[in-house]
């Protein structure tokens, strides 16, 4: 794995009546290492629609902070807001381009 790349774990829940397939974990996978580095969680909220808060690990304080927010339509259909940009769950789900290329 390069430098700059980063891989990722994406951890569901069981697939039950009772568990929620939105509640979702997501660990970086760390080069030369077993372990897994806590990375984003989004929590259990019991209902389909509404909003929900998803955060992310702060790799130097080792706190949890807030991410960003989820609007949720239904079980399928939601706006993700990153900070003050929001984007439909509909255009996170379509595959990039090849092309593409990230420049952070």
């Amino acid at each position: 794995m390069a430098g700059d790349e980063y891989m990722f774990h994406f951890v569901y829940p069981a697939a039950t009546l009772t568990n929620d397939m939105r509640t979702v974990e997501v660990k970086q996978v760390v080069e030369g290492s077993a372990d897994e580095v806590d990375f984003y969680k989004h929590p259990v909220t019991g209902s389909i629609s509404g909003v929900t808060t998803f955060y992310r690990m702060n790799m130097e304080t080792h706190r949890w902070e807030t991410a960003g927010q989820i609007e949720w339509a239904s079980n399928h259909s939601a706006n993700v807001y990153f900070g003050i940009e929001k984007v439909s769950m509909r255009e996170l789900r379509k595959p990039k381009k090849a092309s593409s290329h990230f420049n952070g």
